[in-house]
């Protein structure tokens, strides 16, 4: 069972990733190249991930493990980051490309522009925990009930 620790919070961050991939075609932005590769939206895969992982380390290991406080403690710094951190760095990155919209043409071409969607709302952190958390506890139950 302990291959669920690994096993669990990938399925999640897939299955995240998904969602928020269709949540992005609902809004008319359907874009794959968004699966892997851009930062924010609803929901955040960094929150889902760690949360997933914090949540079945603690149901393999139990909430009494230093297992559990590690996961515990570097989950709370990832989402911590998602809406703090990685938000000042998008309040940044939007102000540096208005700044090199102001250069000449000529070299604007020498800086490109930095993505202004890095940081996560509080909104999407939260279903980040929910979605993670849920979807851990219902794989967990679907794999210790079907497959042993």
């Amino acid at each position: 069972m302990d291959y669920l620790v690994l096993i669990i919070p990938i399925i999640v961050v897939f299955a995240t990733q998904i969602l928020k991939l269709s949540i992005d075609g609902i809004k008319g932005n359907l874009n794959f190249r968004n699966l892997f590769l851009t930062y924010g939206g609803m929901p955040s895969s960094h929150t889902a991930i760690v949360t997933s992982l914090t949540t079945v380390v603690a149901l393999v290991e139990g909430l009494s493990s230093a297992v559990f406080a590690v996961a515990a403690i570097f989950s709370f710094i990832i989402i911590r980051d998602a809406f703090t951190f990685r938000k000042h760095l998008e309040d940044k990155s939007r102000i540096v490309n208005q700044l090199v919209k102001k250069l000449p043409e000529s070299e604007q071409k020498k800086y490109p522009t930095l993505p202004n969607d890095l940081g996560h709302t509080v909104s999407e952190v939260i279903v980040g925990i929910v979605w993670g958390f849920s979807l851990t506890v219902l794989l967990n139950w679907l794999i210790t009930n079907y497959l042993y």
